[in-house]
């Protein structure tokens, strides 16, 4: 977490050791401060504390890096029909004791068949993570496959467009092509 603009910083400093126990991890950055919480409880009431301080005065500015243990788990399902209804797929995957929050089916592309179902999950550990990805059934339908998403890259530029344009030409010419 940091913090751009931190006046008083003695002041909230003594404010976060009383509501912590300790004092926070933190270290002077630019003209402001930068939070090092070492565990997830300590990062919680830091951007609590921020929160409120910032509703309070507008000129305390920050922001903050998700903890990687507070990241939802995002899965891709193929095999299921395209007409599923992603509520099924939810509560099945609840009933096998997953946090499925949210799914949504992605039309094929032209080059692909087949279904892609975006499954957003709370926060899986490993061990949980290993459990998901070895399902291969839901709703009574074999060879499903669970897999990680993958978001989509940006989409070529300009200039790697014409790169490629002007490779392909030189190599289509000495060829003899």
């Amino acid at each position: 977490m940091v913090v751009e603009s931190f006046l008083n910083r003695t002041r909230h400093f003594s404010e976060l050791k009383k509501i912590l126990g300790h004092p926070p991890n933190a270290h002077v950055f630019k003209t402001g401060v930068r939070f090092l919480p070492a565990i997830a409880e300590e990062f919680r009431i830091t951007k609590r504390y921020l929160q409120s301080l910032s509703s309070i005065d507008p000129a305390v500015t920050w922001y903050f890096y998700t903890p990687v243990n507070e990241q939802l788990t995002k899965v891709g399902v193929r095999g299921l029909p395209g007409d599923t209804n992603q509520q099924e797929i939810l509560a099945i995957l609840q009933e096998l004791d997953f946090p499925a929050t949210y799914a949504r089916r992605i039309p094929p592309h032209r080059e692909r068949s087949g279904c892609l179902f975006f499954v957003q999950l709370e926060h899986l550990n490993e061990k949980e993570l290993g459990r998901l990805y070895t399902v291969n059934e839901l709703l009574n339908m074999p060879t499903v496959t669970v897999e990680v998403w993958r978001e989509r890259g940006d989409p070529p530029n300009a200039t790697d467009v014409s790169s490629l344009v002007t490779l392909l030409i030189t190599a289509t010419v000495s060829s003899g092509a």
